[in-house]
């Protein structure tokens, strides 16, 4: 794929893997598109179960558009197409290359541009988000334990530590690892995340009425589950005041931190449900929970 702005290019590649039958346009296969090459989470597993349910997968590396290192700095891919802009984060950069994508799956004669899905795990997670939320061609999006600055809460999170030594991560965690993740302006929300004008269920709300799936593990504590479960409740009241409320769901799976074959199953699952018109099964709107009152 070659992008550009204002004669200046560059280039990053993506592979697709159509199901298996006409490529010349006469089909129109729904496409899921990850741009998590970097983890090579979705491996061939994913796409051959992906294909028996008739969607095509689609793969690019993030990491083209903006590197993920907090010493290399802003130079390469998306930055130096903006030299002039040094505000954007890299979540920005990476949601950009979502953006572009989708306007390649657009040339490509079987992709049924109706029916473009994205999904991301963990910093990808948050990436989707942005990128679902700026662009309308997106149906479907699918946030995979994203936790802070993703699919969680930034006013709830899991502070004392407890027994088992564990925490969420928080606003100043990725300050001070990764702060070319955020934009300029989230430094000065440092220990006062309860100040900041919005959490991150507006990114989801903002997604309505297209679809939403949210999946998270409920031992993955440093992805703040808690919090999580939360951010759907808010982003439900959206859709609920939409109309379409059958269009947002959340499944919180056991487990820790991981996106493979299972995860990407839920989604899969998801998409297929909603294009077809068939029930989703009740886990995929199970409280986690039980103490807090769904409504």
């Amino acid at each position: 794929i070659i992008a550009g702005y204002k004669e200046r290019y560059f280039s990053y590649l993506m592979d697709i893997t159509p199901p298996k039958g006409a490529i010349d346009g006469s089909v129109k296969y729904p496409v899921m598109l990850t741009g998590d090459a970097c983890f090579n989470n979705c491996e061939s597993d994913v796409i051959e179960a992906a294909g028996e349910m008739g969607i095509a997968v689609a793969r690019f590396n993030r990491l083209e558009m903006a590197c993920d290192n907090t010493f290399v700095g802003k130079v390469g891919g998306v930055y130096d197409l903006f030299p002039e802009d040094d505000e954007f984060s890299a979540i920005s950069a990476w949601a950009w290359g979502y953006i572009t994508t989708v306007t390649a799956l657009s040339e490509i004669p079987y992709v049924d541009m109706d029916n473009i899905a994205i999904t991301g795990h963990s910093r990808g997670g948050k990436t989707i988000l942005l990128a679902a939320a700026a662009d309308e061609r997106i149906k479907f999006a699918c946030p995979n334990n994203s936790g802070c600055h993703g699919a969680s809460s930034y006013r709830l999170q899991r502070f004392d530590m407890g027994e088992d030594k564990k925490r969420s991560e928080q606003l100043s965690d990725l300050l001070d690892v990764v702060p070319y993740w955020l934009g300029p302006e989230m430094k000065n929300y440092r220990g006062r995340e309860q100040e900041l004008p919005y959490d991150m269920h507006y990114f989801g709300a903002l997604i309505a009425p297209r679809y939403y799936l949210q999946v998270e593990g409920l031992e993955d504590y440093w992805s703040n589950p808690l919090g999580a479960w939360h951010h759907s409740l808010a982003v439900r009241q959206a859709y609920r005041y939409l109309g379409c409320e059958d269009n947002v769901a959340a499944y919180f799976r056991d487990g820790g931190h991981r996106q493979k074959l299972p995860d990407f199953l839920l989604f899969l699952n998801f998409i297929r449900k909603k294009i077809d018109g068939g029930e989703l099964p009740s886990e995929y709107t199970q409280n986690p929970y039980p103490c807090i009152n769904f409504d």
